[in-house]
């Protein structure tokens, strides 16, 4: 019933794969070829590297295929909703396994981008690894992040017929600005209110939690429950929505 999203979870694993093969491919090259690669001298002083330092890479990789997955729904009923809706199956247990398949190809692309990240790391800054009980910790936490950010986007964009792409395209630009607004310095009456607005707003956002100086585990939890909030709320338009 959901071989269509499948396929979408596929090919958006397949090109992450492709990309981040070649990216490897290129930094063997490098490496072999002994091409001098600029690398911060703060890198160069650490003595250790811990494996919770690579996830950055990862979030990134895991969100920009968590963006190309977005809003599953929408696209459901952009032309063909008449069709979608004959499936023989319920339509909040289809939206939850729609949801599940797309979150195992964004979980799959995090651990490509971080596996990718880590064997570069390695050729380029070698030294011993360590790996810690927090970096087990950031792993989870940027993976729920991902996770939260894709279940935000089905929501926002859930009862939509056309338009969806305009919410995805925006999405990473309106997220990044909320967290800046958030940030302003206090003073001007016109900036405190922007501060203020974009404060609320940027509790909802899953990128705030995952850079957050909060407690990991209080940003885990957060993470998860806004997954969960999100996803409830697309299923629930989903099965609302009227050819």
């Amino acid at each position: 019933m959901y071989y269509t999203e499948w396929l979408r979870a596929r090919g958006a694993l397949k090109w992450t794969a492709y990309v981040l093969g070649a990216l490897l491919v290129t930094g063997v090259a490098l490496y072999i070829f002994k091409v001098p690669i600029v690398v911060s001298s703060a890198a160069h002083t650490q003595e250790t590297m811990t494996y919770g330092h690579l996830v950055s890479s990862a979030i990134v990789v895991g969100l920009v295929v968590a963006t190309v997955l977005g809003a599953p729904f929408a696209k459901e009923n952009d032309g063909h909703l008449e069709i979608a809706l004959t499936k023989p199956i319920e339509r909040t247990r289809l939206s939850v396994q729609i949801m599940l398949v797309d979150a195992g190809a964004i979980a799959g692309a995090f651990v490509l981008g971080y596996v990718v990240s880590a064997v570069l790391h390695l050729l380029f800054l070698p030294r011993p690894a360590a790996f810690e009980a927090s970096d087990a910790m950031a792993i989870a936490l940027s993976l729920a992040g991902t996770i939260a950010w894709y279940a935000m986007l089905n929501a926002l964009t859930a009862s939509m017929k056309r338009g969806f792409g305009v919410v995805l395209g925006m999405s990473w630009p309106v997220a990044l600005g909320v967290s800046g607004g958030a940030h302003l310095p206090p003073g001007e009456p016109i900036r405190d209110a922007i501060r203020t607005l974009c404060g609320a707003l940027d509790y909802l956002n899953p990128l705030h939690y995952i850079f957050s100086d909060s407690t990991a585990m209080s940003q885990l939890v957060t993470l998860l429950v806004l997954a969960l909030v999100y996803a409830t709320a697309a299923a629930i338009q989903w099965r609302r929505v009227e050819a």
